[in-house]
């Protein structure tokens, strides 16, 4: 599992906030020229996350996209995301499409996984495990 990308780190945060100064622009004074300057900001910043979100890959995948790799050179060609079977997070990247917060959505997500992998826990396995339940008392 790898962190979430620098990409999603950067977009997540900066689609929120461009989000926030569009909502209080229309709240209060209406100025165009500033919706018209964050307006653009806003959505480069919610497809960037989108990408960020999906180009996070889980890790499973091995080797290079050629093949196992066989020494230092052909192991750092892998892609960021763990070669040709790692693939992205689809709960993550959902949260990302999710206009607004989607990428801070998307972000927590991936980080709350990578996370859990680093303590060593199944990231794929249940969220929760839960003790049985004893029984009340005088029961």
């Amino acid at each position: 599992m790898h962190p979430p990308s620098r990409l999603l780190r950067i977009a997540a945060p900066a689609e929120l906030l461009s989000l926030a100064v569009l909502l209080a622009n229309l709240a209060t004074v209406h100025q165009r020229e500033l919706a018209s300057v964050v307006g653009p900001v806003h959505g480069c910043a919610y497809l960037m996350a989108v990408i960020g979100a999906a180009a996070t890959g889980t890790g499973t995948g091995t080797g290079t996209p050629s093949g196992p790799a066989t020494d230092a050179t052909s192991a750092t060609a892998c892609a960021p995301g763990g070669g040709r079977g790692a693939r992205p997070d689809r709960t993550a990247v959902l949260l990302a499409l999710v206009p607004g917060a989607g990428g801070t959505l998307g972000l927590r997500r991936l980080a709350a996984e990578h996370a859990r992998a680093a303590r060593g826990g199944d990231a794929g396995g249940p969220r929760t495990e839960h003790a049985p339940r004893a029984a009340p008392p005088g029961a």
